[in-house]
């Protein structure tokens, strides 16, 4: 089922005539070069950027009242979103709590829940304009999930995260999506972060260049190195090995391909 929709989409001389369908319960990534237009794109999404090309659950989001779309629809945008309002985490969290009409029991429940969540259970008595900036991004990402919108949208969130973190993200996303039936709309500067997506779209000069389900847009690495964009090492390596009738599939696990050329 469609639960947001963006039809013929054109803004200023970012976005050219784009249409995406987004189905429910589903995380689709966009990736691109730089300036192709991801950042604008979930501004508009999240109706920062104001357009009547965009529609959630059929309707047009700007016939839908303000509240009532952001208790649907949650973003993080780390360029804009980071200066905090209170003087500690707990506060910053329980502001948002307070305003969803919850039981107390219940808002305790989901602040636990969501400090654990996100490894935030040692800073809620710091404050937040204080955190360095991967802490920040945790922050922002509990302050935009505490709510159990149906819609999640995030810009680059994990530009300056290492491996090892951004794929903890990617991980702690991924069982938020199923827990949560969450549609997550995830832009990345880096291919890698789409590969446990379900579908991806590659913007380039404000149009679709390319789309489908991640590794066989991600094999077309000719198409992406033209673009500028560096395909995965793995994906590249098993695409050469493919050619050469080495191996038959995509082996993302370094060790179980070693394994699969061994035999």
């Amino acid at each position: 089922m469609e639960i947001l929709s963006i039809k013929n989409l054109t803004y200023k001389n970012i976005l050219k005539n784009l249409n995406m369908s987004i189905e429910e319960n589903k995380f689709i990534t966009v990736s691109g070069p730089n300036m192709c237009g991801k950042t604008t794109l979930i501004k508009i999404l999240s109706s920062i950027f104001a357009s009547e090309c965009v529609y959630l659950e059929g309707k047009n989001i700007s016939d839908i009242n303000k509240n009532n779309f952001h208790k649907k629809v949650s973003y993080v945008i780390p360029s804009i979103d980071e200066n905090f309002i209170f003087p500690t985490v707990e506060k910053e969290l329980f502001f948002i709590l307070d305003n969803l009409g919850l039981k107390q029991s219940v808002k305790m429940s989901r602040y636990k829940e969501i400090l654990k969540l996100f490894d935030l259970d040692n800073y809620t008595q710091s404050n937040p304009n204080n955190l360095d900036e991967k802490t920040k991004v945790k922050l922002l990402l509990a302050m935009a999930v505490i709510t159990k919108p149906k819609v999640l949208l995030l810009d680059d969130i994990c530009y300056i995260m290492n491996k090892v973190e951004t794929d903890e993200i990617l991980k702690k996303l991924k069982a938020l999506q199923k827990v949560y039936k969450m549609t997550i709309v995830m832009t990345t500067s880096n291919l890698r972060d789409a590969i446990s997506s379900d579908y991806l779209y590659i913007l380039n000069k404000g149009e679709i260049a390319l789309e489908g389900v991640p590794l066989k847009v991600l094999k077309k690495d000719n198409e992406l190195n033209k673009l500028g964009l560096k395909v995965p090492f793995m994906i590249e390596l098993c695409v050469k090995l493919e050619d050469y009738d080495i191996v038959n599939k995509v082996v993302l696990d370094m060790d179980l391909l070693v394994s699969a050329l061994w035999k």
